[in-house]
Formats: C-alpha cells, sequence, structure tokens
C-alpha cells in the first residue's frame, strides 16, 4: 500500500499491508486474537504492566480490539490490576473511532438486539460471545478501548496555539459530533489529548527559541477536557531543530518533514542533540558522535536540567491538576464539560474558557497573539459568588469578584492586567485552594491529597 491507502477510510486501510516493508496479520482471524492477548498477558505479568498504548488501532479487525481489550483487562484483573488501561491510536473519523473504544456503537448489556446498523457483523458477534466476561469487569463493562487519542482536539488546540486558528474552532469541537461520539462510546475524560506525538512535528518546530509558548501550551492541555500527554521533552522546550552546520550536513533529516526531527535525543550523551528553546551551557545544538557516549545520571544531566521556568511551570500545572477534580474528572458531554468565556474566528486573538464543577471553577486566558492584551474582566460561574476572590495559580496574585445589576458575576482583573505574547494565566477560587508545602508551597486544591511525585 501507499500512505494514501493507509491515511484512508477505504477497506484497504485495514485489510491492507500498512506499507511495503510492513506485512498485514490477519486480525480477524480468532486464533492469532488469542495468541496476541497470550502475548500480551505475558507481558503484563513479566514486567508488571499497568496498560498497554495500541499503535496504528485503526488498521485492524474491530473484533480484534474488542477480542484483545476484554481477554486482557480480564487476565490482568485476575492478577490483581483491576483497573487496567488499554488505549489506542485511532486517527480517522469520528464513526471509525466509535466503532474501536468503549461499548463499540452497542448496547452492552443487550449487543446483539441494539447497536449502529452500520457496524460490522463480525464485530457483533465477537461482542456478543464476549458479554458475559466484560459484563464482570467492574471498572470497564464493555467490549472496547478503554480510550483513545483525540486527534482531533490536540490539532485544533495546537493550531490555534500556533494563530493559526481562531479559538472558535475549539469551542466548536467540544459541541461537534465527533466530540459527541467519542463521549457516546466511552468516558471523554480519559481521550488522551497532545501538543505533539512521535509521528508530529515538535511543538516549537516553527518557534524554536520561545519557551512560553510551550508554557501556554501546556497550561492548556492540562485544563481542557481530556487527559494530557506530555511527550517527551515539552517540559525542556525541546524544538526539533538542527544548528546551521547539521543542517547543510543532512538536508532531509533536518527539515520540518523529519521525523528524525521529532525525535531528537533527551540526554547529553546522545548523537541527536537538537534545539531546546530553554540553552543550558553543554547542551548546545550537535549531530554526530561525541567524545564520549554515556550520558551522565540522569540527575546530573544538563539537557534534564529543572531549574529553569518552562520545567517548573509545567511540573505545578500538573501538580495543580492531579489535585482539582474540576479538572481530572468529567461527566457527561464535552460540551458541558468547557465554558469558553472569550472566543474569537481570527487566529492570533486572546482566548478564555473554564472548567466548573459543584467543587471548583477554573478558568484560563491564552494570548497566542503578537500582541499584549488587557483584559479587564472575565465572566464566572454563579456558583462562584460566594468565592469573593480568584487566584492565579503560579503566580499567586488574587482578582476580586463582582456582582453587576443583572446578577452576572465577574473576576475583575483590572486596568493593570495585561496577558504578554505567548502568555496565560490559570486562575481559581481563592476558597478552594492551599499551599501544598511539601513541595515549594505551590497552589494545589484544597481538600485532596497533595501529589507527590517521585522525581523532582
Amino acid at each position: 500500500n501507499s500512505g494514501d491507502d493507509t491515511a484512508g477510510v477505504d477497506a484497504v486501510a485495514v485489510w491492507g499491508d500498512f506499507v511495503a516493508s510492513m506485512l498485514d496479520y490477519n486480525t480477524a482471524d480468532r486464533a492469532f486474537q488469542e495468541i496476541f492477548a497470550e502475548l500480551m498477558a505475558y507481558w503484563v505479568a513479566a514486567a508488571d504492566v499497568d496498560g498497554f498504548r495500541l499503535d496504528a488501532a485503526k488498521h485492524v479487525a474491530e473484533d480484534f480490539l474488542a477480542y484483545v481489550s476484554v481477554a486482557v483487562r480480564e487476565r490482568a484483573a485476575a492478577m490483581g490490576k483491576r483497573n487496567f488501561y488499554v488505549v489506542g491510536e485511532v486517527a480517522a473519523p469520528a464513526d471509525w473511532i466509535g466503532r474501536r473504544v468503549g461499548q463499540m456503537m452497542h448496547d452492552p448489556a443487550a449487543p446483539a438486539e441494539r447497536h449502529d446498523p452500520t457496524v460490522p457483523a463480525a464485530l457483533t458477534a465477537r461482542i456478543v460471545e464476549l458479554q458475559s466476561r466484560y459484563q464482570r469487569n467492574a471498572h470497564a463493562p464493555y467490549p472496547g478501548l478503554n480510550a483513545v487519542y483525540d486527534f482531533a482536539a490536540s490539532g485544533t488546540g495546537r493550531a490555534v496555539l500556533h494563530g493559526q486558528r481562531g479559538s472558535a474552532a475549539l469551542a466548536a469541537y467540544y459541541e461537534s459530533d465527533a466530540a459527541r461520539t467519542i463521549a457516546a462510546q466511552a468516558q471523554y475524560g480519559e481521550s488522551w489529548t497532545c501538543l505533539a506525538i512521535h509521528d508530529w512535528p515538535r511543538f516549537l518546530m516553527d518557534t524554536p527559541a520561545n519557551w512560553r509558548k510551550a508554557a501556554a501550551g501546556v497550561a492548556q492541555l492540562v485544563t481542557l477536557p481530556g487527559a494530557p500527554i506530555i511527550y517527551y521533552g515539552i517540559e525542556q522546550g525541546l524544538s526539533g531543530t538542527c544548528d546551521a552546520a547539521a543542517a547543510a550536513r543532512l538536508g532531509h533529516a533536518c527539515s520540518a518533514g523529519s521525523h528524525e526531527a521529532y525525535r531528537q535525543d533527551m540526554f547529553v550523551g546522545g548523537p541527536w542533540l537538537l534545539s531546546k528553546a530553554v540553552p543550558v551551557k553543554g547542551t548546545e545544538p550537535r549531530v554526530g558522535p561525541r567524545a564520549f557516549a554515556k550520558s551522565p545520571p540522569w540527575q546530573n544531566d544538563p539537557f534534564l536540567a529543572r531549574s529553569h521556568a518552562l520545567y517548573n511551570q509545567t511540573r505545578a500545572l500538573l501538580r495543580f491538576r492531579r489535585s482539582c477534580t474540576v479538572l481530572n474528572r468529567m461527566h457527561g458531554a464535552p460540551e458541558h464539560a468547557v465554558h469558553f468565556r472569550m472566543v474569537s474566528n481570527g487566529g492570533g486573538a486572546p482566548y478564555a474558557y473554564a472548567r466548573v464543577d459543584d467543587t471548583n471553577e477554573v478558568l484560563t486566558i491564552i494570548n497566542p497573539g503578537l500582541y499584549p492584551v488587557n483584559v479587564k474582566r472575565l465572566v464566572v460561574d454563579a456558583s462562584s459568588r460566594a468565592a469573593q476572590a480568584f487566584v492565579d495559580v503560579v503566580r499567586g496574585d488574587r482578582y476580586a469578584l463582582r456582582t453587576d445589576d443583572t446578577a452576572t458575576t465577574f473576576v475583575e482583573l483590572g486596568d493593570s492586567f495585561v496577558v504578554y505574547p505567548d502568555d496565560y494565566f490559570v486562575l481559581t477560587r481563592a476558597d478552594r485552594v492551599t499551599r501544598d508545602t511539601a513541595n515549594g508551597g505551590a497552589l494545589v486544591c484544597a481538600g485532596v491529597a497533595a501529589y507527590k511525585p517521585s522525581l523532582v
């Protein structure tokens, strides 16, 4: 097949070879399905695996995913892993995703009688056979993948951050049929979201010196619906760009379309050190072997510096997200999970959105444009009226709440509140946070055990 064949939605995308050098198994063969599930169960036991990411899950039979997902979760549960997680990469339209995740467009309680008419008969037959097995799993009482990458949300969010699309496109996605299709089959909040992955250009490839854009991207990633995936090196500002000498010598390998450039080395001893937005002495871009091939322990590796603002803001934002149920839990349809307070059709304009539940409200403001913007006030949810003030999660500044004659409540940011280019603010109710003294006094949501990372 060609790349166009695999990228399409014809039968050849599932039943043909992936590419000429990657031959395909018959994933509809039931003996193969059982063998594959046994191999996965072996690694769960041998390596204490807690979940699997299935690459190219678009390109296998739907009934293969049903059998493997149910069987591996079942075997993992027998080993004490009751909440085993299987996520798939399905780069395809929403209906293809819907047939592979969660309920797989079937009623799990009556799959033979109630299912979407477009699903393959082989999938329905397999789900009927598996029904009693998946119904015994309290954490995943359905046949399909636990979750998928939400490439549509991720790609749209990335384009908005780069000023290529207006924030209205992001707001519209959460109200789209595509988002509803995923949410109807599985817990939408478990969908993986990202700024970059191994098959995409580095997030900072077009702005390799701009660490603030990466920080704003992380802020968006951790405050929008979904499970944020920090692709390695985003927190270090890796940009995937070569120095001039390497670019002249290597040509395509240093171009924007090169997968080699997407996957640069993370450790100073490696031969493929490309640029990063946070310069550290001893980590200058270099392609080729060096005098020593061994990297020092990661704690002392200059490429993994942990004193700069991008790393520390990423860490603070992830800690805050983990402590706040308003961010790390999501129930219901995606359009009810995020509320846009300021939106624009044109790229490069500031935007703001809120996440609200019965415990808290988190308000995010991002300016992807070229000029500073004064945002004087923003609407907050009526449930936040009792808070009296909102606090900046990263900087700690406080902003008062006001209610006007129409009973609409605002957070008053004032004439001096400026959002600079590629900067962001994450605000939350001051009465819902506390300081985590064990982690440098960072703000976390109150009433939740503080995040204790194993790495510092």
